[in-house]
C-alpha cells in the first residue's frame, strides 16, 4: 500500500505556553499543500519493524528515533496493532522546516492502520 502524507503551511500560529516536557501548547490555523512524502507500507512476518527513509531529505531523519518507530511502538503497546511492518518513506518534505512532515507521516500511518477498527456512531 502506498500512502500520500501531505505537508502543511501555518496561516497563523499562537504559542500559548511551554509545557514541562519542553513542548509547546499551540493554536494553529493551517492549510494542507501539495507537497507530500510517499509512504510504502507492508505487513511482514519478522518480529521487528523495518523502517527506511529515502529521498533528498532522508539523511536528516534519525534512523533510531523517529515518528514512525514511535507511532508503531505506541499502537502496539495500546493493542491497536499486533503485526510488524516494513515502512519505506520517500522524504520530499524538508525536515525541520515547520511543514509538519514527521507529524503528517505519523498521522497517515495511524489513519491507515486503524481505519477498519474505528466505528462511526450515528
Amino acid at each position: 500500500m502506498i500512502l500520500k502524507s501531505c505537508s502543511k503551511i501555518n496561516l497563523s500560529l499562537k504559542i500559548n505556553k511551554k509545557l514541562a516536557s519542553g513542548l509547546h501548547n499551540i493554536q494553529s490555523f493551517f492549510c494542507l499543500i501539495n507537497l507530500h512524502d510517499r509512504i510504502k507500507i507492508k505487513k511482514i512476518k519478522e518480529k521487528r519493524d523495518i523502517i527506511k527513509f529515502r529521498g533528498k531529505f532522508a539523511k536528516y531523519v534519525s534512523k533510531k528515533k523517529n515518528t514512525i518507530f514511535d507511532t508503531l511502538r505506541i499502537l502496539r503497546k495500546a493493542n491497536t496493532i499486533n503485526s510488524y511492518y516494513s515502512v519505506e518513506i520517500n522524504k520530499k518534505i524538508p525536515v525541520f522546516a515547520g511543514l509538519g512532515g514527521g507529524t503528517s507521516n505519523a498521522a497517515s500511518l495511524i489513519k491507515y492502520l486503524t481505519e477498519k477498527k474505528i466505528k462511526i456512531s450515528k
